[in-house]
């Protein structure tokens, strides 16, 4: 059975089998190996079942859990898994950690979905703003000029359709820049660092919507290591193995606080990363408690909280890119109505 279908099979199942794993081990009622024998007879997809027998093969070859289950879970989920299966002292633990992560996973999943529909909304705005830009100013536009003159055009028109001309006329170049506009987000939103970029992730909309959309996981796996008992500097260590340089830039911060204890309580992790919904929880839930205790609640029971409003800000987005999309389309729609105009106008002088 192909990888890439036992992956793809394994994805959709992933949350329920995490939960009835931990469900499982939390009753002291089976073993890994009998739960993932279990699903692989029982279930009618051959690439699920394939899937199943791939990762009781690697458990029983003497791979860590967190490790069978490598290729089947995205590098966050993964961390969350072995933040539980690593440090848990027992089943009941571990069976409890696996619940949590599942839910955690399932948000996740919710908020990268949202992201997802952001992005296509975009690609598609573009597309369709394009197309008929560039189509009006390269076809239209000619035949348009052979009945009225483009001195006779408004010059809304004159300027919308000129520029799709001059944009036409040099497409390599258009091409081009487009292609270098979108490498240079592509790299900068994981990759650039330092004051500017926390300014940006403060104001500028796209910033802010990656700020949200990557710290919340983070939040989640930090909450995640700490129920695991592991303490605040270890948890962030292990996050900073696997971070890129954006993320790597606020949790050094964090860290260097916790050391230098300069700081006390919520001011250690509120860097900027967080949204400031979460850090009013984890203020208000640390005053009785230590700050692990307050992230460990934040992070498990506000999970379904935080994804909700990445839900809400990329709807926002959506709606955001759907008006720009109408506002250009708008403009592009008017620049040729004012042309027929023209040509109506022109047409009626020749008579």
């Amino acid at each position: 059975m192909d990888a890439f279908e036992r992956r793809r099979a394994f994805s959709q199942q992933r949350v329920a089998f995490l939960t009835d794993l931990g469900e499982m081990m939390q009753e002291g009622k089976g073993s890994i190996n009998q739960v993932l024998n279990a699903s692989a007879r029982r279930t009618p997809n051959a690439a699920l079942s394939a899937a199943f027998r791939d990762v009781r093969d690697r458990v029983n070859g003497g791979m860590l859990l967190h490790l069978a289950l490598q290729p089947y879970f995205r590098p966050m989920e993964n961390m969350l898994i072995e933040a539980v299966s690593v440090n848990s002292k027992t089943d009941a633990e571990r069976g409890e950690g696996f619940v949590t992560a599942a839910r955690m996973i399932e948000n996740l999943g919710s908020t990268g979905a949202g992201v997802a529909r952001v992005l296509v909304d975009l690609v598609m705005t573009l597309l369709s703003v394009g197309f008929m830009w560039l189509g009006v100013a390269h076809f239209a536009a000619e035949q348009f000029a052979q009945i009225a003159p483009r001195r006779y055009w408004p010059e809304l028109s004159r300027i919308v359709i000129g520029i799709g001309d001059s944009l036409v006329d040099v497409w390599p170049v258009t091409l081009g820049v487009i292609v270098v506009a979108v490498v240079a987000i592509a790299w900068a939103l994981p990759n650039w660092v330092g004051t500017r970029r926390r300014w940006a992730d403060q104001r500028l909309p796209g910033f802010r919507l990656y700020r949200l959309v990557r710290s919340t996981p983070i939040m989640m796996a930090l909450g995640t290591f700490l129920a695991a008992r592991i303490g605040f500097d270890r948890a962030i260590k292990n996050l900073l193995q696997r971070a890129n340089r954006w993320e790597a830039m606020y949790l050094e911060e964090m860290l260097a606080n916790f050391q230098a204890r300069h700081e006390r309580g919520v001011d250690i992790v509120d860097v900027g990363m967080f949204d400031w919904q979460a850090m009013v929880r984890v203020e208000v839930r640390s005053m009785g408690v230590d700050i692990d205790e307050a992230l460990r609640y934040v992070a498990v029971e506000a999970g379904p909280r935080l994804a909700a409003l990445i839900n809400t800000r990329t709807k926002q987005a959506s709606a955001g890119i759907k008006g720009v999309q109408r506002v250009l389309l708008l403009l592009v729609a008017a620049a040729i109505g004012f042309v027929y105009l023209a040509v109506v106008q022109n047409a009626g002088r020749s008579f």
